[in-house]
């Protein structure tokens, strides 16, 4: 669960599926919601690449789209103005154009007080917003290629194992969480079937870590968790 005008953070890697989840995001927030993206992110990321326009155009959200670009060698107060500038254009849709919004930071260190910032961009305004700020897993993360360091109400975090058996969206549910994943918000069923599932997930993923499948009992346990990992995933336009 994703609360109203919330943070959601995506720690990644390279070649897992994370621009197709954001691809499908603004399809959802312009086509489904009447909404628009505001993304912040570098010279040939996701806003500029030829392959994005593509993408953009064939989804039909390009209209809807903007974009501020900070180059790969840009200093700290560089991406910071870029930043600002996003969150200014950002605040316009949702307080003059009354629409909801997308807001996407990607690959972008950010300090307390930006981090502030994006908390408040949606506060007074008739439009809401969904904020994503993407990063690296740490054993990929370096100066330019920085950590998600939000603290996020969401953390999804994408798994190369899952990706590199086609199972799209390749979020780990055992590693991501909600604030909001409690009993006292989601409710009592709802939160029992998810420790339920990944207490399924946590036994066969360890079964597989230490070598331990030949069993019966290990086979059967396996077999479910791949039935519940294929459940999981769902169809993208993009």
């Amino acid at each position: 669960p994703v609360p109203q005008n919330g943070i959601v953070s995506i720690v990644s890697e390279w070649g897992v599926g994370t621009l197709v989840l954001l691809y499908e995001l603004m399809r959802i927030m312009n086509i489904k919601k009447g909404g628009k993206s505001v993304i912040v992110t570098y010279e040939g990321g996701i806003a500029e690449s030829q392959e994005s326009q593509s993408v953009y155009r064939e989804v039909g959200v390009l209209d809807s789209l903007t974009g501020f670009l900070v180059p790969y060698q840009a200093s700290a107060d560089q991406c910071r103005n870029a930043l600002l500038n996003g969150l200014t254009v950002a605040r316009h849709i949702l307080e003059v154009e009354k629409r909801d919004l997308l807001l996407v930071v990607d690959r972008l260190t950010l300090d307390s007080e930006t981090v502030g910032m994006l908390r408040r961009i949606a506060v007074g305004c008739a439009g809401k917003v969904l904020t994503v700020v993407t990063g690296f897993h740490a054993d990929e993360a370096t100066s330019e290629r920085p950590l998600v360091e939000v603290d996020a109400d969401v953390e999804l975090v994408f798994s190369r194992d899952l990706a590199s058996r086609g199972l799209y969206p390749a979020i780990d549910p055992l590693k991501s969480c909600s604030h909001l994943l409690t009993a006292e918000v989601a409710g009592n069923e709802h939160y029992t079937i998810v420790q339920e599932i990944q207490e399924i997930l946590r036994r066969a993923r360890s079964a597989e870590e230490e070598g331990d499948t030949g069993g019966v009992s290990e086979h059967d346990s396996i077999d479910r968790a791949r039935r519940i990992e294929r459940y999981m995933t769902q169809p993208f336009y993009t």
